[in-house]
């Protein structure tokens, strides 16, 4: 087959070599950091912002299986983390979203997960949403004692 009769989606998976390819993934899918960002439409709690998701959601439609497993599995492992930013509202609604939303074998092959505004004093006093790290400090709760 000459290289004029080929496909693009066959070229992709056959003569680019695997760094390039994950050159490409990291650049669909973040910010070009190793932050996978995901969050909610500030207007709409239904829909999430979440260009990875939405990439390998492409990726599985239009291109071959290969192309999408090796998607898969580079940005859902070791090398980025998947950063769940919720301003505005507590984690739950985010969570039930991206439960919803996400295929099962995207989210079991997350490795890496953060919450950027959860904090222990937060965790231990719910009506706090902290930013700042001197709310990092031990807090002993208020616990009766039998």
């Amino acid at each position: 087959m000459s290289s004029k009769n080929i496909s693009f989606s066959k070229a992709f998976d056959e003569l680019l070599p695997l760094e390039i390819k994950h050159m490409i993934f990291k650049w669909a899918a973040s910010d070009g950091s190793s932050d996978v960002k995901i969050k909610l439409f500030p207007n709409d709690q239904d829909r999430l912002d979440a260009p990875a998701v939405d990439f390998l959601a492409k990726l599985k439609d239009q291109y071959s299986a290969d192309a999408y497993h090796q998607a898969l599995q580079y940005l859902t492992g070791p090398t980025f983390w998947w950063t769940f930013v919720s301003d505005a509202q507590p984690h739950r609604f985010l969570f039930r979203t991206f439960r919803r939303l996400v295929p099962m074998e995207i989210r079991q092959r997350i490795e890496n997960g953060y919450l950027p505004r959860v904090t222990v004093n937060g965790l231990m006093n719910p009506n706090i949403l902290s930013v700042s790290l001197e709310n990092l400090r031990m807090v002993k709760p208020n616990l009766p004692r039998d």
